[in-house]
Order: C-alpha cells, then sequence, then structure tokens
C-alpha cells in the first residue's frame, strides 16, 4: 500500500512542478509573443482556472501522501513536508486572492469606458498580477526544492 502514495506521491510532484516551469517558462511567453497583447491575455485567462485546478489537486495529493509516508517510514525529517506545505498553501493563496482579484478587475475592465475609472483599475490589476507573479514564482523556487528533497530520498 506505500508503494501507492510513493507513486501519487511522484506523480503529483512531476505534474505540478512541471507544470508550473513549463506554463510559466514555455506557454505563456509564447502565448504573449505570438499573439496580441489582449488576445494573449484572454487565452492565459481562459487556462488559469484550470491551472489551479491542478495546483490544488496536486498539492492535496502530494501533502496527504508525503504525510502518509512519512508516518509509515516513521521519518523524523519534517523539512521536506513543511516545504511542501508552504507551496501547497502559496498555490491555495495565489489562486484564491491575487489571481481572482485580477480576473475580477479584468472583468470589471471590459465592462468600463470611464477613462480615469480605467486607470485606476488598470493599476489595480497590475498590483494584483504582480503578486501574483510572485507568489508564482516562489512556488516554482519551492517546487524545485520539494524535487530536490525528493531526490535525496531515492
Amino acid at each position: 500500500m506505500l508503494v501507492v502514495f510513493k507513486f501519487l506521491y511522484l506523480l503529483a510532484i512531476v505534474v505540478w512542478v512541471g507544470m508550473l516551469v513549463f506554463f510559466s517558462f514555455i506557454v505563456a511567453p509564447a502565448i504573449f509573443a505570438t499573439l496580441p497583447k489582449s488576445t494573449a491575455g484572454e487565452v492565459v485567462g481562459a487556462i488559469f482556472p484550470r491551472y489551479w485546478l491542478i495546483g490544488y489537486v496536486c498539492g492535496t495529493v502530494s501533502v496527504i501522501s508525503l504525510a502518509v509516508i512519512f508516518i509509515a517510514e516513521r521519518s523524523s525529517s519534517y523539512v521536506h513536508f513543511i516545504v511542501l506545505f508552504l507551496m501547497t498553501g502559496l498555490v491555495f493563496y495565489t489562486g484564491l486572492f491575487p489571481a481572482r482579484r485580477a480576473r475580477d478587475i479584468k472583468a470589471r475592465l471590459a465592462d468600463t469606458e470611464n477613462e480615469h475609472l480605467r486607470v485606476e483599475l488598470e493599476r489595480e490589476f497590475s498590483r494584483a498580477h504582480r503578486e501574483s507573479s510572485i507568489m508564482n514564482m516562489l512556488t516554482i523556487g519551492l517546487g524545485l526544492v520539494v524535487v530536490f528533497l525528493t531526490s535525496m530520498r531515492l
């Protein structure tokens, strides 16, 4: 039974960290380099709900699986678990707060014709997007640490 949890843990980490890196450094830049800015924003905006959902699922599966593995193996190293827990917390925070706020601001921007309000909404969007981007980079960094810590256990 332990092998099932190890498999689920590895699968969740591989899918999650791979998705984070691939989307952030390959997909999003390619979309914005190829399409007009507004269209690229719509495409990336359509991808984000799935992006966050995969992060939520992979984070939850990996934390639960690693907890079971640690209990079964009576592991005394909690750094691995803490880093993974922080990574999972970051993905939930980012997807539920700054990313959602950015999406809501984009919807309000599309519905307004007031130039003064547009400028303010664009500033708010920029702040939310910046926070989301920083959190995403932190999540990637923590993900690489988790991969490293996992490799040490192999």
